[in-house]
């Protein structure tokens, strides 16, 4: 017994450890930060149609963006800055800040995919309340794909408490123990990609 949670406590510890430190498991969706939701919701309503992930995440940066054109645009403080003694150097410097933040702002901009960003507009809905019947299958999808991703990190989990009493366990009660935590894994694991597979189908087949 004091094997078994050894062996839990150690997997816990190590997908802990390599998980990102921003990764958060979390069963409703939230509004990204830095987005307007009501400008998001109501480009919505007007297109019927989620936004992409690059119009997210260029509505995330864009403030950072025009801070530093409000800056470039200032004449007193480029005529500054380009000088070779600075009236105003702390100035200068928090221009300089401000482009380096402007350059990796539009480079996430253009990392970023033009693939649909369903949780940002679920998101959105749930902060503002803006909650339509159109969004439900979206939800539904979400709520699957969530599941899917638990049920996948659960049945990894018994997989290797299983292959270690299969592997390691001395006695023949402890492999069986083994074998039934692989198959009951594997099994459970079929189950979720195949009610995911489906629902996903029939969601699709409605939404379009």
């Amino acid at each position: 017994m004091k094997r078994s949670f050894f062996v839990v406590g150690l997997v816990v510890m190590l997908t802990v450890g390599v998980a990102p430190a921003h990764a958060q498991f979390t069963l409703l969706p939230r509004a990204p930060e830095g987005v307007d939701c009501r400008q998001l919701l109501d480009q919505y309503e007007v297109d019927g149609e989620i936004p992409s992930r690059k119009d997210v995440v260029t509505q995330q940066n864009q403030g950072t963006i025009n801070s530093y054109k409000d800056l470039e645009a200032d004449p007193a403080l480029f005529a500054d800055c380009i000088s070779d003694n600075p009236v105003n150097p702390d100035a200068c410097a928090e221009k300089e800040k401000a482009k380096q933040d402007a350059a990796e702002a539009q480079s996430e901009i253009d990392k970023a995919g033009e693939g649909d960003d369903q949780a940002a507009l679920l998101g959105c809905a749930i902060k503002t309340g803006r909650i339509s019947l159109q969004m439900i299958p979206y939800f539904i999808t979400y709520l699957a794909n969530f599941l899917l991703a638990m049920s996948g990190i659960v049945s990894v989990l018994f997989i290797v408490i299983g292959g270690y009493f299969y592997i390691y366990g001395g006695l023949v009660d402890q492999k069986e123990r083994g074998k039934k935590y692989l198959v009951n894994a594997l099994v459970g694991l079929s189950l979720a990609i195949v009610s995911w597979s489906l629902v996903t189908f029939i969601i699709n087949a409605i939404t379009s």
